[in-house]
């Protein structure tokens, strides 16, 4: 993090490529949080992989573990990521039902499922900037 709050990328340095050893005080942190996916299905009453489309749950997967979703980051932002996206997660169940609107047949209600987990994942990036520039 710079100075002024903004985020800058830094290209993952050749020794950590190489042993895979993340120095103290660094996390790996992943971008779009399998957290965020987990809280958006059960609240669409999708409680197991088999009530997904196929290909839809494959797009997921893949998405979670490309290497573009890692990131290093210094513990401390990460820890602090998390407890904005619980805050967030929390903020989602306390606007929106109680989950029981769709028993999870999958096909075009699933669909609506990307659209419930970029909600949070938006609200934490929204939190992070504005704590950034205070």
């Amino acid at each position: 993090m710079n100075e002024d709050g903004s985020i800058e990328h830094i290209d993952v340095p050749e020794i950590i490529r190489k042993t895979g050893i993340i120095p103290d005080g660094f996390s790996v942190d992943l971008i779009f949080d399998p957290i965020i996916l987990a809280e958006s299905l059960v609240e669409r009453g999708l409680r197991y992989e088999s009530q997904l489309p196929p290909e839809m749950l494959q797009s997921l997967k893949d998405r979670i573990m490309h290497d573009e979703n890692l990131c290093i980051v210094p513990t401390g932002i990460q820890q602090h990521k998390l407890e904005l996206l619980a805050a967030s997660i929390y903020d989602m169940k306390e606007s929106g039902g109680d989950g029981d609107e769709d028993e999870g047949g999958g096909g075009d209600e699933a669909l609506g499922i990307t659209e419930l987990f970029e909600r949070p994942s938006s609200q934490v990036s929204q939190r992070l900037d504005a704590e950034s520039q205070e």
